[in-house]
């Protein structure tokens, strides 16, 4: 009797599919063995941070001053930030950012403009803002976590006197500002 090609093209379909599946049940137990001690990585979220108060939004020279003095300690990572951020959409899709500033609330004088880089992020800070904040809202505040500085420096850091727009290294959304918080929102640093 002469098989068919087709239930032949099946079987052969059907046993690649059994040893992927063999080899990636494989490949699971070993990945327990590759990190036994569940050590943070691709596989293993972040554990939470913990941060402690930071100076006060205002005034703006001496919060630069704290800022700046922020970068890695001895050639380490630099310490995450939690920071109250006003942002303003450009328009009612909310598809770009227009503004983003160093605030708790909507119209809070002599604050820090930003510029937020989102590079290290593993869903876009837009996508997150639209589903975080309310659909009316051309504007929001938020609570960002992230580093001070860009995530890649290129070249020497500008005279902070020349400096008019100043970036944040975004790496997680946190939550939006509570109306009760905005009176008394500060900076938060790491505690180490």
């Amino acid at each position: 009797m002469k098989k068919s090609p087709m239930k032949a093209a099946v079987r052969a379909g059907f046993l690649i599919c059994l040893m992927v599946l063999l080899a990636w049940s494989g490949f699971a137990s070993d990945r327990e063995e590759r990190n036994p001690t569940k050590t943070p990585g691709v596989l293993t979220p972040q554990p939470p941070k913990r941060f402690e108060a930071g100076p006060a939004l205002l005034p703006k020279a001496a919060l630069l001053d704290w800022l700046a003095r922020q970068g890695a300690p001895d050639g380490g990572p630099k310490p995450w930030l939690r920071v109250p951020v006003w942002i303003h959409f450009k328009d009612a899709h909310r598809l770009a950012i227009k503004e983003a500033r160093l605030a708790a609330r909507e119209g809070q004088a002599d604050t820090l403009r930003l510029s937020l880089d989102d590079s290290a992020m593993g869903i876009s800070l837009m996508d997150q803002l639209r589903q975080l904040c309310p659909s009316s809202a051309t504007g929001c505040g938020v609570w960002l976590e992230g580093t001070w500085g860009k995530l890649l420096p290129l070249g020497p850091e500008p005279d902070a006197s020349q400096v008019d727009v100043w970036t944040l290294a975004v790496r997680r959304v946190h939550a939006l500002i509570a109306p009760e918080e905005a009176a008394t929102a500060r900076v938060f640093v790491e505690a180490r």
